[in-house]
Parts: C-alpha cells; sequence; structure tokens
C-alpha cells in the first residue's frame, strides 16, 4: 500500500522539482542582470538607486501572484479536483514563463514583472501535491504515510533549489556559449513545464473527486478572514516577522555577495547551491535532535537570535571563501526556524483547522517576500548590507513578540 501510494504521489513530486527548478534557476543571474552596468539590460544612464529598485521590485512580481493565485487554486482543486487544476496551472506558468524570455530579451522591465506576475499566479504545484498527499492518507487510513510523502516532497523542492541556480548561472553566461543569455534560463523553464504538463497527463491519477456542491454552499468564504478571526493571530504576526528576517537573507544575500566579493552569476549559482544543501542536511539530520534539546518555542526563539547574530558575521569578512564557514550556521538555524515556527500555528490549532490555517500562514510568509523585495530594493540603493540588517532587526523582534505573555499562554 506505501509503495502504491508514493506511485500516486510521485508525478506530483517531480512537478513540484519542474516548477521549483524554474523558479531557482533566474536567481543568481538577476542581481548582473539589473545592476551590471557592462551586460545588464538597463540603460546605463539609470542610477544605482534605480536599479536596485527595480530589482526589488521585479522579484516581487512572483510571490505577489502567488499571494493571490495560491489559496484560490488550492480551492479550485478542491471543487474540480487535483490533476485539471495542476494542468491549468502549468499551462499558465509556461506562458508565464515565455512572457517573461520575451520580455527579457526586448529589455521590457514591465513586461518581465508581468511575466513572472504569472508564473507566480499559476503556481499552485506544492500546494495540490501536499493536498493529494492528504487525499491519499485520507482515503487509505494511512496517516503514518503522511509525513513521509510530504518529506519527499520537500526533497524534490530542496534539490530543485541545488540544481537550479547552478544550471540558471550557466544557462546566462553566453562566455560558455555563444548563444546563451539572460533570457535562456526563461526558456528552459518554459520548456521544464510543459515536461510537466506530460508528467501529469500520462502518470498522474486525480485523488480528489468534484465537488460543485460543496463549492455552493461555501461561497468562497474569504481566506484572510482567518487571521483577523484567530486568536492565533500574534502567532502568525510571529511567523510574520520571523519571514520578514530570513527573506531579508534569501533576497539579498546574493547582492551583498555580489557586491561585496564580485561574484559573479555563476559564482552565485554554486553559493544558492551549496546552501540548499547545507539546509536539506541539517533538516535532515538535525531537527529530530533539536526537538530533544528544546521545545518548540525554545527552538524558535533561539535560533532566531543565532540567525540574527549568524547574519551580522556574514556581513563583516572580506574573503569570499568565508561563505563555506558563515553559511552553515545560517542554514542551520533556518532549517530549525522554518519548521518549528509552522509546528507553533499547528500545536496551537483545532485539529479541524490544520489545513486552513497552514493556508493562512502560507499568505502570510508570501506577504513578507513581497514587502522585503520592495524595502530591500529601496534599501540596497544606499547600500547591499542594509536589507540584511534590516532582517537581523525583524528576527529579533519576533524572538521578543515570541516570548510576549499572550504568546506563552497560547503555546
Amino acid at each position: 500500500m506505501r509503495s502504491s501510494s508514493f506511485r500516486k504521489v510521485l508525478p506530483y513530486a517531480l512537478v513540484v522539482f519542474f516548477g521549483y527548478m524554474g523558479f531557482a534557476m533566474p536567481l543568481p543571474m538577476l542581481p548582473e542582470m539589473f545592476l551590471d552596468s557592462e551586460v545588464g539590460i538597463l540603460p546605463a544612464s539609470y542610477s544605482h538607486f534605480l536599479k536596485t529598485f527595480l530589482l526589488g521590485v521585479v522579484m516581487s512580481a512572483y510571490p505577489l501572484g502567488q499571494l493571490i493565485g495560491a489559496p484560490i487554486l488550492g480551492k479550485c482543486s478542491d471543487v474540480w479536483g487535483r490533476k485539471k487544476i495542476i494542468l491549468y496551472s502549468l499551462l499558465g506558468s509556461m506562458v508565464g514563463y515565455i512572457l517573461t524570455a520575451l520580455a527579457t530579451d526586448s529589455q521590457q522591465v514591465l513586461w518581465i514583472f508581468s511575466g513572472l506576475f504569472v508564473c507566480g499566479l499559476c503556481e499552485g504545484n506544492v500546494a495540490i501535491a501536499q493536498s493529494v498527499v492528504a487525499d491519499l492518507a485520507h482515503a487509505s487510513g494511512e496517516s503514518e504515510n503522511k509525513v513521509s510523502h510530504l518529506g519527499w516532497i520537500n526533497l524534490f523542492a530542496c534539490f530543485a533549489f541545488v540544481i537550479g541556480p547552478i544550471l540558471g548561472g550557466q544557462l546566462s553566461d553566453s562566455s560558455l556559449v555563444s548563444w546563451f543569455r539572460f533570457s535562456t534560463p526563461f526558456w528552459i523553464a518554459a520548456c521544464m513545464t510543459l515536461l510537466g504538463v506530460g508528467v501529469i497527463l500520462g502518470f498522474s491519477e486525480e485523488t480528489k473527486v468534484a465537488s460543485v456542491q460543496a463549492y455552493r454552499r461555501e461561497k468562497w468564504k474569504t481566506f484572510y478572514r482567518s487571521i483577523r478571526n484567530s486568536p492565533l493571530y500574534k502567532l502568525f504576526l510571529v511567523n510574520f516577522l520571523l519571514a520578514m528576517g530570513y527573506y531579508s537573507y534569501f533576497r539579498f544575500f546574493p547582492v551583498h555577495a555580489e557586491s561585496r566579493y564580485s561574484f559573479d552569476a555563476a559564482m552565485l549559482g554554486y553559493t544558492i547551491a551549496y546552501g540548499s544543501l547545507t539546509f536539506a542536511f541539517f533538516s535532515a539530520f538535525c531537527l529530530k535532535k533539536i526537538a530533544k534539546w528544546f521545545p518548540p518555542q525554545r527552538a524558535v526563539g533561539f535560533f532566531s537570535l543565532l540567525l540574527s547574530v549568524s547574519l551580522l558575521f556574514a556581513l563583516w569578512p572580506s574573503s569570499p571563501w568565508s561563505v563555506l564557514g558563515t553559511m552553515l550556521p545560517i542554514n542551520l538555524s533556518l532549517a530549525v526556524i522554518m519548521t518549528y515556527a509552522a509546528v507553533l500555528i499547528s500545536d496551537a490549532s483545532p485539529a479541524e483547522s490544520q489545513g486552513r490555517m497552514f493556508g493562512v500562514l502560507t499568505a502570510v510568509q508570501v506577504l513578507a517576500e513581497i514587502l522585503t523585495g520592495l524595502i530591500g530594493g529601496v534599501l540596497a540603493g544606499y547600500a547591499p548590507y542594509l536589507p540584511m540588517l534590516m532582517g537581523v532587526g525583524f528576527l529579533l523582534l519576533g524572538a521578543w513578540v515570541l516570548f510576549s505573555p499572550s504568546i506563552k499562554r497560547q503555546c
């Protein structure tokens, strides 16, 4: 039974891998694409401040679309079935990547933003894949398989962040192949999305019976009402503040490395891949041991402080080789925070509201990702290290709110 259910999950896990590959490939090239005065796509007359602002705006396009689209796609998959909706979402993502590639070649920043927004709007792969796991666990009555299958989905996503940045850094380097350029990773992402369509059509099974009547009864209740009405709003606030902290690192460490160490797109790709590997290692081998030493609340608080200190140390060295050492405590802290902050929400939520609460949590995190792109883009125009200092401040604020008396009573 376990192997049979995993075979049903595998096509969706592969689609998650393809989707995250498409998202991760452009990451190492965006700083060079927008900030480099020689090979970048922006006019030389643009000031450095304007370039960094536009970089932040473009970085925010994908999560802005995801903020709007993911809850809608998840609800649609409840109503009309997982397989049908993920096919529509993949086709929409393919159109978005093609639009982004064409806009990159024509150096149209507004259309680059629009293309990435469409990609984010159609990004429902992870939510739908997680729903498939829940469907199978409910149908078989074997809830113990749920954790392992969700782990496989996370593992596929992690591998995408290892391979994607390296591949994207190489595909945008015209010195390797003459026809490689900034748009090439987006064309490859469109092809991989089309491959995902083939995988779903050829190998996936529907796990959710269409339920249009349920849709008519519920009438699309607002997804965000949960935040306002939930007694756990301060725990959501903690997750928002922590997400502001770690997305400041995710978004702007490449900008800092490009400025501090003169990393090109290829080197940034290797750096992001190294970070993903260390994150995966700590997630796989350290979280269970940490659980024996810290309850979830203390784990989040302690490692939030460790992450803030580690980010400060990461800004200090002048040698690029220091990245190999400074990223270790950073990614250990990230593995703990991103896991156990969600555990706090789950532990404090009723069993019948787990899905709704995790949906709200995703929206809160995506909102933080958008804001760090916008605010960090402005701050980076003054100094490339300022967005990471902003992240330190939010991490400390999140740890302080976490240990406020009202939070302690909920935990």
